[in-house]
C-alpha cells in the first residue's frame, strides 16, 4: 500500500499545468484568429435555437421560456 504522502498531487502535475498556460499564451494569435468563427457559429447557429424552441410553446414574454406552457405541434396545426 501506498504511503499518503505520495497520493498528494505532485510537483509534476502543477508543471505541466504551467506548461499548457504558457502554450495557450504562446499560441494566442492562433486563438485570436479562431475567435471570429466561433463568434459567427455562436451567434448564427446557436442561439436560434432560442426561437425554435419558442415556436412549440405558448410564449408568454412576461413569462419567459420556463414559465410558459409547452403546446408540441398545436401552433403549426392552428397555423395550416
Amino acid at each position: 500500500m501506498k504511503p499518503a504522502a505520495s497520493l498528494k498531487p505532485s510537483h509534476r502535475s502543477k508543471l505541466r499545468l504551467s506548461e499548457a498556460a504558457t502554450n495557450i499564451i504562446a499560441s494566442k494569435h492562433l486563438y485570436m484568429m479562431l475567435t471570429p468563427f466561433v463568434l459567427y457559429y455562436l451567434i448564427f447557429y446557436y442561439m436560434p435555437f432560442g426561437g425554435l424552441r419558442m415556436a412549440f410553446m405558448n410564449y408568454k414574454p412576461f413569462l419567459g421560456m420556463d414559465g410558459s406552457a409547452w403546446v408540441g405541434f398545436q401552433n403549426f396545426i392552428d397555423f395550416f
